[in-house]
């Protein structure tokens, strides 16, 4: 397990940020464009997979469809000058795709139960549920505190 500077678990940094923050950022690719979408996310405490629900015809799912490659960003930001300073984010690479119905059922009630202001967006029909296999993760606190984090990787008990 490896512990940042301040003595806490890398894995425990990065599920408190994910679990403060109501929204992240995913970066896809089309036609050697990056492109940023905001979501509303839900995952589980193993930090392997994050969940969220998409219009399956706008872009975020147009461009998963072509290229599964994506990146995702969560930070602490609050828009106050202590920022530089105090400002911890993550980014974590990974493979997206979108769900079968029968998954599609776990992950739907993940997000409802992290996000119920979502169950509007689950009456729509093309409406769909998408899981981000994380591969990485890095934790940035500051430039002495940061850290990688493999989600998959074999522990050594």
């Amino acid at each position: 397990m490896s512990v940042l500077n301040n003595g806490t678990s890398i894995e425990s940094s990065i599920q408190s940020m994910i679990d403060s923050q109501s929204f992240c950022v995913v970066s896809t690719l089309r036609h050697n464009q990056p492109f940023q979408h905001m979501i509303a996310h839900a995952c589980l405490p193993d930090l392997r997979s994050i969940y969220f629900a998409n219009d399956s015809s706008n872009a975020l799912a147009i461009n998963i469809a072509q290229q599964a490659s994506v990146n995702v960003m969560w930070d602490n930001r609050t828009g106050d000058v202590e920022d530089e300073v105090l400002t911890a984010y993550i980014t974590a690479s990974g493979f997206a795709s979108r769900l079968n119905e029968v998954k599609s059922r776990m992950a739907k009630s993940l997000l409802l139960e992290r996000n119920p202001n979502l169950a509007e967006s689950f009456e729509k029909p093309l409406t769909k549920i998408y899981c981000i296999q994380i591969h990485t993760y890095h934790y940035h606190r500051s430039e002495k505190d940061a850290a990688f984090f493999y989600p998959n990787k074999p522990t050594i008990a």
